[in-house]
């Protein structure tokens, strides 16, 4: 169940970073937006990277070969994804990111940053 969530959200993440470059499917953008949750992705995790690097781990075997292609669109996803949120609402919102929250959670809690 665990790799299965891991697995779920490095994929949205990996389609979102290609669907996001084109600007032209933002409605499909919220909708896997909407999943990422579900997976156990938060806002704080793909700030700090903690989120993608968790799931990596539990995909990705450290005996397996490197799949650093496979990381950079994951990554490249989780960040315009965070540059969406902030900036539109609606992604905020569909990825249930409360960036007052988190904010809040970086400033008091250094060792997150």
């Amino acid at each position: 169940n665990e790799k299965l969530q891991a697995l779920l959200g490095l994929y949205v993440l990996q389609i979102l970073a290609l669907v996001l470059v084109s600007c032209n499917y933002l409605h499909f953008a919220l909708r896997l937006a909407s999943i990422l949750p579900y997976s156990g992705i938060s806002g704080l995790g793909l700030i700090t990277g903690y989120s993608v690097d968790t799931m990596s781990h539990i995909v990705i075997r450290e005996d397996e070969e490197d799949c650093s292609s496979f990381s950079s669109h994951v990554y490249l996803g989780a960040s315009l994804l965070v540059v969406w949120a902030q900036k539109h609402d609606e992604f905020a919102q569909a990825a249930k990111f409360d960036f007052g929250v988190i904010k809040t959670e970086l400033q008091n809690n250094p060792t997150k940053r």
